[in-house]
């Protein structure tokens, strides 16, 4: 599921889902969201930080709280690095099959950087 109002983010995230075998349904507001969210979990939710990382890691923080088990990453179109408060960092211009990986190993679970592991 991706969270974003950019649709070229939600084609983009379209074809990556497509390509390797997912589907993708994104949501354009945090009321869609809530909804979707009280109807079912996803595999992964993809929260578009393009405007402001920080901003979407604290919604991503609110959101785990209440679904401590789904997997959340932030999509973002530059190298700001590997996590951002525990949150996986996917930069959405890299290759399709790069993008797909990272959003494979935010489902399972594993840790985009040794520092974001619990001591």
């Amino acid at each position: 599921m991706l969270l974003s109002a950019d649709p070229r983010m939600a084609h983009r995230m379209g074809v990556v889902c497509t390509h390797s075998g997912h589907e993708v349904v994104a949501v354009e507001q945090e009321s869609e969201l809530r909804l979707a969210l009280s109807h079912g979990q996803p595999d992964v939710l993809l929260l578009d930080a393009t405007v402001s990382t920080e901003k979407a890691a604290q919604l991503a923080s609110r959101i785990a709280k209440s679904h401590p088990a789904l997997g959340i990453a932030l999509a973002t179109v530059g190298n700001e690095g590997r996590s951002l408060h525990g949150f996986r960092l996917i930069n959405v211009r890299r290759p399709r099959g790069r993008v797909a990986d990272e959003l494979e190993l935010t489902f399972i679970g594993i840790p985009a950087s040794v520092h974001d592991i619990p001591a």
